[in-house]
This record gives structure tokens, sequence and C-alpha cells, in this order.
């Protein structure tokens, strides 16, 4: 079986509805012959005659009445489907894997995930936080928080900011050990 474009269903829906490829033409902004060429395309894919022609009208066959339905029905899917995809973009949602250090997830990340899912309620965020090293290629993780060097440049990543570490010692220890050096 060929291949049948979407544009073409659409041409074809066009045409059952009008009954006239020099409307269609027009409102797709192609010749009538090439209207004309597209459902040709169509009807020898299909294997069936979907319209009778003649200098007067066209008119649609059997086929013609039967395809209409799902012609209609994959062009309203294809639609659908765009439209979910629109508004998921929109607003997000769905679920999001988050990975992170657990300190840092515990002071940074967990902090800021009321206000998100706030924001976005059809969003639902699984947090795992530890310490140990993960492999991005495994671990099932929409986010992964890190804090060091990006060692695979297949990954996207994004400097949120500099750690520093201090050493420190109190006073007595100091006493008992001496001064750092």
């Amino acid at each position: 079986l060929g291949n049948i474009s979407i544009r073409a269903l659409l041409i074809f829906i066009d045409v059952y509805e009008t009954q006239n490829f020099s409307v269609v033409a027009r409102r797709e902004g192609i010749s009538a012959s090439q209207v004309s060429r597209v459902i040709h395309q169509m009807e020898d894919v299909l294997g069936q005659q979907l319209f009778y022609r003649n200098t007067r009208a066209i008119i649609p066959t059997e086929s013609g009445h039967l395809f209409i339905r799902y012609a209609r029905a994959m062009t309203g899917s294809m639609e659908e489907a765009r439209r979910e995809l629109n508004e998921r973009t929109l607003e997000p949602s769905g679920m999001v894997r988050i990975n992170a250090p657990v300190f840092f997830g515990q002071r940074h990340v967990a902090p800021a995930l009321p206000g998100l899912t706030e924001r976005y309620p059809k969003l639902s965020i699984e947090l795992t936080l530890t310490d140990d090293y993960i492999d991005p290629h495994r671990e099932p993780a929409d986010v992964i928080f890190r804090i060091g060097v990006l060692t695979d440049s297949a990954f996207h990543a994004r400097v949120f900011g500099q750690q520093f570490y201090h050493l420190a010692a109190s006073p007595d220890y100091i006493r008992r050990h001496g001064m750092l050096g």
C-alpha cells in the first residue's frame, strides 16, 4: 500500500464536500489539474475510483462515500493530536523525574517543588535524592542535578552556580592537633 499524505486527505475531503476541483484549487492555491492529480494518485493507492467525473460534475462513488468516513476520522485524529500536543506545550503535564545529590536536593530542589506543582497542577514530580553515581543512560530521570564537570558531551548541561568548599576547625581541635596546613 502506498502513502497518502494528510494534505491529500484534506484535498479529498474538500473535493467530496464541494464536488468541484476548481473551488478546491483556489482554496489550496494550486491548479485544478493538480487537485485532479492528487485524487488520481489516491485512487491508484487505494485501488478504487472515488469520484465519477464528467465535464459537468464530480460525484462521489460508493467507495468515495465509504472512504470519506475514514478520511475525516484520520484528519480529525491528526487535528486532535496536534491540539493536544499544543496544549502540552502551553501547560506542562505528565511525570518529571528529578535526581539530585542529597544535601543539594534538600536545600535547593525540594523547597521549589510545591510552587512548581501549584503553578502546573498537571505536572507530577518524582524526586530521588542520592549521592551515588547516576548513569543517565540507565536511570530513568528527566533532570539530573550533579556537582562537578560534565563528562559526557551527549548531554545538555547548564551551570547554576559555583560550589565553594571550606575547611573549618574548632579552636579546641586546633589546640589539640595544631593549625591545619
